[in-house]
């Protein structure tokens, strides 16, 4: 699966319900207020996890790279 199609899709409709809840005539309907500020939670919580993940991949590569080295101390670190 790609992950990175998902998440720039999810980046998308978090800025699309980013700029509906910016809206103040949204509250006038209240369920509608409700769903979207739930999703815009979820959304929120996915895109950060997403980050942090890519934060560790990142890392690791760099770890990988170091333990390639032909300073024996820096490898087993």
């Amino acid at each position: 699966m790609d992950y990175h199609r998902l998440i720039e899709a999810r980046r998308g409709r978090f800025a699309a319900v980013d700029t509906a809840i910016a809206d103040p005539a949204l509250f006038e309907d209240a369920a509608r207020a409700r769903e979207l500020l739930r999703e815009h939670a979820q959304l929120k919580q996915t895109l950060e996890l997403a980050g942090r993940v890519e934060e560790l991949r990142r890392q690791l590569g760099e770890n990988r790279e170091l333990a390639k080295t032909d300073d024996a101390e820096i490898a087993e670190l």
